[in-house]
């Protein structure tokens, strides 16, 4: 039994898939692997990530990226030629007491719309990483939006929270 044990155990080992936090996916952006992160659940959370080979193969693969208008191998080439392997680290930071959210550039306050359009998809996954305990509505369900002047970003009106989903449920809907 001695034997058999380091054999399975091994066996498991080259078997099951190695997994790293995962940098949100943009529409048209491959998951990037997560290098580091900090403050979880504070008013400075920060998360910095780059872009690996077996991000690119997931990605292309699972046909996420670019709406799956692309096959696997053209997809896998088209970021090879784009060098985003070496492009500069990835950043998100969040305010996890004021719920405000920013990944490369995008700054969003909570709720915001789940879209492509507006990167809200990105943005709310990043959040809830950073800001896993936030209670608060993190997403609009209501189409009536409006875009914020100059940010671009897409928001639910104050007056509309209370249609958003809270990232926690205590019952179903």
């Amino acid at each position: 039994m001695r034997r058999a044990m380091p054999i399975v155990v091994g066996f498991l080992l080259t078997t099951l898939p190695a997994t790293a936090l995962q940098f949100p996916e943009g529409c048209r952006t491959p998951p990037a692997t997560v290098t580091q992160i900090t403050g979880i659940d504070t008013q400075n959370a920060r998360m910095e990530a780059k872009y690996t080979m077996p991000d690119i193969i997931y990605a292309c693969h699972a046909g996420f990226v670019h709406q799956g208008t692309m096959k696997p191998d053209e997809c896998m080439s088209f970021y090879m030629e784009e060098q985003i392997l070496d492009s500069p680290p990835l950043q998100a930071s969040a305010d996890c007491v004021a719920g405000v959210i920013t990944v490369e550039g995008m700054r969003a306050k909570l709720p915001i719309d789940p879209a492509c359009a507006n990167g809200g998809f990105q943005l709310i996954d990043a959040f809830k990483t950073l800001c896993p305990s936030y209670e608060a509505a993190t997403e609009c369900v209501d189409e009536r939006i409006e875009e914020v002047v100059g940010e671009g970003i897409a928001v639910c009106p104050p007056a509309w929270e209370p249609r958003c989903h809270p990232t926690r449920l205590s019952q179903p809907y």
